[in-house]
């Protein structure tokens, strides 16, 4: 029988800690998880460990460096395999990556982690950027990301795309993200002395480069990222801007190792990857920075060129000239509050116009910053450092009220026929003890807003605005059209569509309650 994810979390025992695992695998993601883990690390109430998890399933390239990191950043860890989890069963574990598949071996898999009690935390490594029917799995329905207890994001424009398409969007809060904060203190992130040494006193160009990535849009493979051809070309022309000094900072893929669902197919890109690097390397007046922490680099940009990148939105909150560089066959489209901020930006397609930002650049003709301001303020505003601090202040919340009350599921019943009738009627649903009906909702639009035993009747659409815990479906012949809809039309959590069959089996076997 399909069973409904239940509240089965580890309970906080009186005067207990909150044991807290951050799970490691990246330092490049590290930004966005840095002020949570401080503002952890100073409340008594939290035991907090810092697990370095080096094995992975596929993707390898992000974790090139991580303990490395780990060791630089003074930073005390322990190792994933010197830690039983079956003994050690966290309050709450942050995740970095939110694709299980990919990034977890089996005995890590965020499904594992919540069936032992653990509570999933995660947060964006980026800003949720494409508006792509790839992307939107991507971003709202990977499986850390379905199975999470909470979900911290940027912004409430970015909000509006999960309440759209997310179906855990009930664990999405708002706080800004972590990066934001990082932001805030950019003192703390000083250049390196090499780069400070071999700039020689010139401006900074930051040159951000995606690995070149191809979808399939339509029906047609598409380049999302810019023609590796056009950067080639413009790596032939650097030294023509000796007065600028580039600090390039590649995907980790770029250098490491691209996977074939990026590529589809077309081995030729890491052909010319790799000679993009190479060409790079030769110039007297450019620096590849393969450093696990970007920020270093990033936040002494006198300007940056950059395609799309978890920095996107990042880059521009920097206050200086930002030339986005996008593919000139196919515009991917941008999630609305990336694409109002990426609009005060320069944007660019060829070789030809990353010389003409730099042109511009050296005469010193740059976009209004005071509009530049206006834009990200409005559509990013938790720009106070304190991200990482509301974060915890959330958990701390949520977890103390879970512990105070012992509520009764919430049910959404789907279906104003005959059935639903009996069992309002015959088995006292109007007045249930062991769950509470939450909405009544039906497809037939006639009865939508009328009462059915006293509850207001809605649409189907409606469900995706209420904190519910189950939906049971009170049609027998209709289940799998109406599941199909609610899962593949409203984003809707399959695991809490049941059968009546299932959900009153479940009752009776006490399996399905708080």
């Amino acid at each position: 029988m399909k069973m409904c994810l239940c509240d089965n979390y580890r309970r906080i025992l009186p005067g207990e800690k909150i044991e807290t695992a951050f799970l490691f695998q990246a330092g490049t993601v590290w930004p966005s998880w840095e002020s949570v883990y401080q503002a952890c690390q100073c409340k008594e109430c939290f035991d907090v460990r810092l697990i370095l998890v080096s094995e992975t399933t596929v993707e390898v390239s992000h974790s090139i460096g991580a303990e490395e990191y780990l060791k630089q950043m003074g930073l005390p860890y322990e190792r994933c395999e010197d830690i039983d989890f079956e003994q050690y069963h966290p309050h709450i574990a942050f995740i970095q990556f939110p694709y299980d598949a990919a990034f977890h071996t089996p005995d890590m898999l965020s499904l594992q982690f919540v069936r032992r009690g653990t509570r999933i935390v995660y947060i964006p490594y980026g800003i949720e950027i494409a508006d792509t029917e790839m992307a939107r799995n991507d971003h709202f329905n990977s499986r850390v990301v379905e199975n999470a207890w909470k979900i911290y994001i940027s912004s409430d424009g970015i909000l509006n795309e999960y309440k759209k398409y997310c179906r855990n969007r009930n664990a999405v809060k708002v706080t800004g993200s972590p990066k934001f904060d990082c932001i805030v203190c950019k003192k703390d992130y000083p250049i390196s002395s090499e780069i400070n040494k071999l700039a020689a006193g010139k401006k900074i160009v930051i040159w951000k480069i995606h690995f070149p990535k191809k979808n399939k849009i339509d029906g047609k493979i598409r380049m999302i990222t810019p023609e590796l051809r056009e950067y080639l070309d413009f790596a032939d022309q650097l030294e023509k801007f000796s007065d600028f000094f580039f600090v390039v900072l590649p995907h980790p893929k770029m250098v490491g190792r691209m996977v074939t669902s990026d590529l589809q197919g077309d081995d030729m890109l890491i052909r010319d990857a790799r000679r993009l690097i190479e060409k790079i390397e030769g110039k007297q007046n450019a620096y590849i920075d393969n450093s696990v922490d970007y920020r270093h680099s990033l936040y002494h940009a006198d300007a940056i060129i950059i395609d799309r990148s978890a920095t996107m939105v990042e880059a521009v909150m920097l206050g200086v000239p930002v030339l986005l560089m996008q593919n000139a066959s196919y515009t991917e489209p941008l999630t609305i509050p990336v694409q109002r901020v990426m609009d005060v930006c320069e944007h660019g397609t060829t070789c030809e116009d990353i010389c003409a930002f730099l042109e511009n650049l050296r005469r010193g003709i740059i976009r209004n910053t005071d509009g530049v301001n206006r834009v990200v303020s409005k559509w990013f505003p938790f720009l106070d450092g304190k991200c990482g601090e509301r974060i915890v202040k959330d958990i701390w919340e949520s977890i103390d009220r879970k512990n105070k009350r012992n509520r009764l599921l919430q049910v959404v019943l789907y279906g104003t026929g005959e059935v639903a009738s009996y069992y309002m009627e015959k088995q006292h649903w109007t007045d249930p003890k062991h769950f509470c009906v939450l909405a009544v909702a039906d497809s037939d639009k006639n009865k939508q807003g009328g009462q059915f035993y006293g509850y207001r009747v809605i649409s189907p659409e409606e469900i995706r605005f209420l904190e519910f815990d189950v939906i049971v479906v009170m049609t027998e012949p209709y289940f799998y059209e109406i599941q199909k809809n609610l899962v593949y039309d409203l984003y809707l959590d399959d695991r809490k569509i049941l059968r009546l069959d299932e959900f009153i089996t479940a009752l009776e076997e006490e399996v399905v309650r708080y």
